[in-house]
């Protein structure tokens, strides 16, 4: 799951080479939220298979989260049994091995959209901070 949330960290957040002072037009607002309800949903379904890895080699979902949180801080301990590290390990690889199907199909469905993958990017970044922008998403959704 830490690998999934750094990939919409990076489709979402990191555009430093993106556009984002540039107007969005009604039909690229259209075209992100299509993109953007599409990548939602492709990334509900890619935690619930993650969420399958974990439970399938016998660990609960907020122990390998526990886990996962504590080897991500480098000041953390990790506590864990042998074969906690064991099945993490192996949780870890077979997610990283999805990994490149998720985020093709995430992708797929920004280009689908009509949307450059970077032009999705951008937009995003610009939600973050632009209130307009933000109304402007919400009235099309609804």
């Amino acid at each position: 799951m830490q690998s999934l949330a750094l990939f919409l960290g990076l489709i979402i957040g990191s555009t430093a080479f993106a556009q984002t002072d540039s107007k969005v037009s009604d039909t690229e607002l259209k075209q992100f939220v299509t993109a953007f309800q599409d990548v939602q949903m492709e990334s509900q379904k890619a935690q619930q298979k993650m969420m399958g890895v974990i439970e399938e080699e016998g660990m609960e979902v907020a122990r390998f989260s526990e886990i996962q949180k504590a080897k991500s801080n480098p000041n953390a301990e990790v506590s864990a049994s042998e074969a906690e590290l064991t099945a993490y390990n192996t949780i870890i690889t077979e997610i990283e091995a999805m990994q490149p199907a998720i985020e093709a199909k995430m992708e797929g469905h920004v280009k689908a959209s009509g949307l450059a993958l970077e032009r999705y990017q951008a937009i995003a970044t610009r939600l973050q901070t632009d209130t307009q922008l933000q109304e402007r998403i919400r009235a099309v959704m609804q």
